[in-house]
């Protein structure tokens, strides 16, 4: 019988042995190495993707179209803000010598100028820095800076066209001397708009056919004959 006993407390004292043993350490997790080929073909089907909706979104256009609304949108703004910055700063120079003169007539036929001196004649700081000064004294540095600002545009403007394929044109195709049609052009800051043109300020933006800016025109209001 003690046998017996004995027997019972050495299968306890094992059993508790066996308890107090640290459970087995679990296998290390699997890494799955990433298929390259998979995951560039996934991406490249992902910007498909996105590009369709970009083009879905704009009404169907292709890049090329997407990039000259771009430059489209600098051009116009280079034309009213910035170029019409340095015409202001032109006038108040020289109005002193010119009491006689129409201030709003003179200071577009100078941004018209700069039109041509900025964007067809790839001025450069130093050219629009003698235009802007003349036979006057050396330029402030407002009027500095407003030469570098209109500048630094027009140069993001000549690089963006250059790098189109297909180029935009600009046009002056609007009749002088009758009122301006409608859809034919923009009036001018402050000129009438059912006024005969005198002159166009900046040309048109065209682009595949599309009027992407249209010709900005100064115009003149008939005299009152009543």
């Amino acid at each position: 019988m003690f046998r017996w006993f004995r027997a019972i407390a050495a299968a306890a004292d094992t059993r508790a042995r066996l308890l107090g043993l640290p459970a087995p350490a679990a296998p290390p997790p699997i890494v799955e190495v990433p298929d390259e080929a998979k995951e560039l073909a996934e991406l490249r089907d992902e910007v498909a993707n996105l590009r369709t909706r970009v083009l879905a979104l704009s009404g169907g256009s292709d890049e090329e179209d997407l990039v000259h609304d771009n430059l489209a949108d600098l051009y116009r703004s280079l034309v009213t803000q910035r170029l019409r910055q340095l015409a202001r700063l032109r006038w108040a120079r020289v109005r002193g010598a010119r009491p006689g003169a129409d201030g709003p007539v003179a200071q577009a036929r100078m941004v018209r100028e700069l039109v041509r001196l900025t964007i067809a004649g790839n001025a450069d700081e130093q050219d629009v820095a003698d235009w802007l000064r003349g036979d006057g004294d050396e330029l402030a540095d407002p009027e500095r800076r407003a030469v570098e600002g209109a500048c630094g545009q027009a140069r993001r403007l000549a690089v963006g066209l250059a790098g189109t394929t297909r180029q935009a044109t600009f046009a002056e195709d609007v009749p002088r001397g009758e009122p301006l049609a409608e859809g034919a052009g923009r009036p001018w800051a402050g000129c009438a708009p059912d006024g005969p043109v005198t002159f166009v300020v900046a040309p048109a933006y065209l682009f595949r056919g599309r009027v992407l800016v249209e010709p900005m025109v100064f115009t003149e209001t008939e005299p009152d004959l009543d």
